[in-house]
């Protein structure tokens, strides 16, 4: 998943940034795919997604089976225009 060891963090604090959007995509459906895991098993009760734009929705919805997400938390302010 998008978890990053410490040896990788002390290298390259920002290893995602640079990450092209393929490669992005596919950690996207990886992460999500552990957390419809997390909540078949019951750990959680529900699961969402930060920050998503209508395209990331629609490229995860073709690997997601539990949809839709139950939240798109989005980061809004005056001092951050969308």
């Amino acid at each position: 998943t998008m978890c990053r060891s410490k040896d990788e963090v002390e290298k390259d604090p920002w290893v995602y940034a640079s990450t092209d959007a393929e490669s992005m995509a596919a950690k996207r459906a990886e992460t999500w795919r552990a957390m419809e895991d997390a909540y078949r098993q019951g750990l959680v009760r529900a699961i969402g997604v930060s920050n998503m734009t209508v395209q990331h929705l629609r490229k995860l919805k073709e690997s997601a089976s539990i949809w839709p997400p139950a939240c798109n938390q989005v980061e809004v302010h005056p001092l951050y225009p969308q």
